[in-house]
C-alpha cells in the first residue's frame, strides 16, 4: 500500500516535472487503485491515518483527503463461481476482512490443518507464506541445499559505496547478493514484458546459467535461463518449453543529491515468500503459516485470499483467540471507519452506473 511518505514525495516529483510548484501534483491527474483492506505500508503510515509523525505524512495525508470521487470494485475476481464451497469461501473473508468471524469459521480454517486436509500431497511444492522475512530465508536456503547443486553466489555491481549500503527496496527490489543453483524456484522481482507474462511476482524454475568467458560466480552472468509457469511467448529452448533469458538489470537510486547505481538479476528464491510480497498475487496453492498472533491487522486476510478455492491452501496454525481479537485492533478500527467514508464517496458514482444499466436495459 502505498503511505503517506510516498505519497508526499510523488506530489513533490509531479510540482518539480510540471514546474507547476503551486498546484497539487502539478495540475496532473491522478487516480487511485487499491484496497484498503490489504497491510498498510512498511515504515510509513497509510493515507488515511489521521495522526502523521512529521510534516512529509502531513503534506501526503492531506493530498490524499483532497481525492473526492470513488468508484467502488464489489465484484471479488479471484474467488469466482456460484458453488455453495464458494460462496462460503467468500463470506468467511468478508468477515476476516472487518474482524467478524465466529466460531463456525475457525473450525472451517482448521479444516486446511496439514494433519487433517485430505489434499496434503497437492502441496509438496507449493509456496510457503511466512509473516517474517527471516522464516523466508531459512525456508528458502533449506530448499536450495537440499537440491544438491552447486549454488552459485551473484555479487550485483555498484557505482558506489553507497549503492553497495542500499536495501533492495531503495533499489526497486534487487538484491546486493543473489543465491541461486539450477532447478530453483524463483520469482520475478520487476516488470519486465506483462503482455507475455514477464511480470512482478512471475514465478518459475532455474534451467541455465550463461557466462562470459572466463567469468564464472560471483561475477554477474550474463543471463539466466529461467522456465516460467505463465510464459505465452516462445522459447529460448526448443526442447523445453516456456525459457526465457532474464538479464542483469541497473537501477539508480537518487540519495542526498548524487545518484547511485546497482545491477543485479532482477530474481529471488521464491520457495516461500513473505505475505506481505504476496499481495497482489494470485496462488493456485499455497502453504500458509501465519502464526499465533495477528502482529499487523490484515495479515490473515491478505494470506488466505490470496487463492481461488479454500481447498488451495494448508493454513498452520489458527487459534480461535486469534480470530476474535481482530476486532481490538485500533488500527482495524480506523481502516474500517475510511472505508465507510469511502463507501459514502462512491455513491454518487454507484447511482450513475445504476442509471447507465437501468438504461440500457
Amino acid at each position: 500500500m502505498l503511505g503517506q511518505k510516498m505519497f508526499a514525495w510523488v506530489d513533490k516529483r509531479c510540482r518539480q516535472v510540471t514546474g507547476l510548484t503551486d498546484q497539487l501534483f502539478g495540475s496532473k491527474s491522478i487516480i487511485l487503485v487499491g484496497d484498503p483492506g490489504q497491510l498498510p505500508p512498511v515504515a510509513d503510515k497509510p493515507l488515511y491515518h489521521s495522526n502523521p509523525s512529521n510534516a512529509l505524512q502531513e503534506q501526503g495525508h492531506l493530498a490524499y483527503f483532497m481525492f473526492k470521487t470513488v468508484v467502488k470494485l464489489t465484484l471479488n475476481q479471484r474467488v469466482q463461481g456460484s458453488a455453495p464451497t464458494q460462496t462460503i469461501f467468500r463470506d468467511l473473508l468478508n468477515r476476516l476482512r472487518t474482524g467478524d468471524c465466529n466460531e463456525n469459521d475457525w473450525r472451517l480454517l482448521l479444516t486446511r490443518q496439514p494433519s487433517i486436509a485430505n489434499n496434503i500431497a497437492e502441496f509438496c511444492n507449493a509456496i510457503r507464506l511466512y509473516y517474517s522475512n527471516e522464516d523466508v530465508a531459512k525456508y528458502n536456503s533449506e530448499k536450495l541445499s537440499a537440491l544438491h547443486q552447486p549454488i552459485a553466489m551473484i555479487n550485483a555491481r555498484h557505482s558506489s559505496q553507497a549503492a553497495k549500503n542500499s536495501t533492495p527496496d531503495e533499489m526497486s527490489g534487487l538484491e546486493p547478493v543473489d543465491f541461486l543453483a539450477k532447478g530453483a524456484h524463483v520469482m520475478l522481482t520487476m516488470n519486465l514484458c506483462t503482455d507475455v507474462g514477464l511480470c512482478n511476482g512471475a514465478t518459475g524454475v532455474v534451467v541455465d546459467f550463461i557466462y562470459s568467458t572466463n567469468q564464472q560466480p560471483p561475477d554477474l552472468p550474463i543471463a539466466v535461463i529461467v522456465k516460467f509457469d505463465e510464459y505465452t511467448d516462445p522459447s529460448i529452448n526448443n526442447g523445453i518449453p516456456r525459457c526465457v533469458p532474464i538479464c542483469p538489470i541497473t537501477v539508480t537510486s537518487d540519495t542526498l543529491g548524487s545518484v547511485h547505481e546497482r545491477q543485479q538479476l532482477p530474481l529471488k528464491l521464491a520457495w516461500a515468500i513473505t505475505i506481505y510480497k504476496s499481495q497482489g498475487l494470485t496462488l493456485s496453492n499455497t502453504w500458509i503459516d501465519i502464526r499465533k498472533s495477528e502482529r499487523t491487522p490484515g495479515i490473515s486476510y491478505v494470506a488466505i485470499s490470496r487463492v481461488k478455492t479454500l481447498s488451495s491452501c494448508i493454513i498452520e496454525p489458527m487459534t480461535f483467540e486469534r480470530l476474535t481479537s481482530l476486532k481490538k485492533s485500533p488500527n482495524l478500527k480506523f481502516r474500517l471507519e475510511e472505508e465507510k467514508r469511502l463507501d459514502k464517496l462512491a455513491e454518487p458514482s454507484c447511482r450513475t452506473v445504476q442509471k447507465e444499466c437501468d438504461s440500457s436495459n
